[in-house]
């Protein structure tokens, strides 16, 4: 009976030391999922931090190169540009030759052949627009083009194609340079060449109402104006026109009468002597 009893004591001993370390178990198992779950938690918030902080990075990163890759650009089109203004100062100087050699129709073949290059022309890329230099070569490309229809209208005026040469500087005046007081000469210039008076007149008081304000402009054509201007007086006088007619007759009629009227009175002065 005694050795039932003990048996039964240390088997109970045996079960509670048992049920303390399951209860011990659980209690390690729970800290442990506890250290894993504030783990994760660190690990998370760890792992957002870097990922703002690598985005402000990349920003910094992405800058430069963006930066870098607009700078090859405007090279690779300023490149472009300055090839093109190499062709059109030979195409230039090779129609300045034939025209100082009198040969129009060789001159005129260049200087169309430069236009043509320059309508054809398209850069690579737009984006560097607004770079500095490459607006320098816009800006040389823009000159050569006025320069070509410039020296075109003059080699087809003296081929007495004045039509043409008109709408030339019309074209310069309409669509490069409303304010190029030599084309306005020209244009000037060549209506009366083409015996147009009336228009002449017209576009005379056009310019001097343009370029009244503005002396620096007009001194530059104010001799070869007042020239054209008065080759237009002397063609009005000659071919009056049924209102000119009037006035040149009253003009006359007038002067005949001042003469008239002053011989009489010398006459009467003269006999009262």
């Amino acid at each position: 009976m005694k050795f039932q009893v003990n048996n039964f004591l240390l088997i109970l001993n045996n079960l509670l030391e048992e049920e303390k370390k399951i209860e011990k178990n659980e209690e390690e198992e729970e800290e442990e999922e506890e250290k894993i779950d504030d783990f994760k938690k660190k690990t998370d918030e760890k792992l957002i931090e870097p990922k703002d902080e690598m985005k402000e990075e990349s920003k910094e990163i992405e800058s430069p190169k963006i930066e870098n890759d607009n700078n090859i650009i405007a090279l690779q089109i300023i490149e472009e540009y300055k090839q093109l203004i190499e062709e059109l100062a030979k195409i230039k100087e090779t129609g300045n030759s034939f025209f100082n050699e009198k040969n129009y129709d060789e001159a005129e073949k260049y200087y169309r052949e430069g236009i043509d290059k320059i309508e054809k022309f398209v850069p690579s890329n737009s984006l560097s627009e607004f770079n500095e230099e490459v607006q320098d070569c816009i800006f040389k490309v823009n000159s050569y083009k006025k320069s070509f229809y410039g020296n075109l209208s003059i080699s087809l005026s003296k081929k007495n194609n004045f039509k043409e040469a008109i709408q030339i500087c019309l074209y310069i005046l309409n669509n490069i340079d409303p304010e190029d007081e030599t084309s306005y000469i020209r244009l000037l210039k060549w209506t009366i060449k083409d015996n147009d008076y009336e228009k002449g007149k017209k576009i005379a008081e056009e310019i001097k109402e343009k370029f009244n304000s503005n002396e620096e402009k007009f001194k530059k054509i104010e001799k070869e104006f007042n020239e054209i201007l008065k080759e237009i007086n002397e063609y009005e006088i000659n071919n009056p026109t049924s209102s000119n007619w009037l006035k040149y007759t009253l003009y006359g009629t007038g002067f005949v009468i001042g003469i008239t009227l002053i011989t009489i009175l010398v006459k009467k002065k003269f006999y009262n002597k």
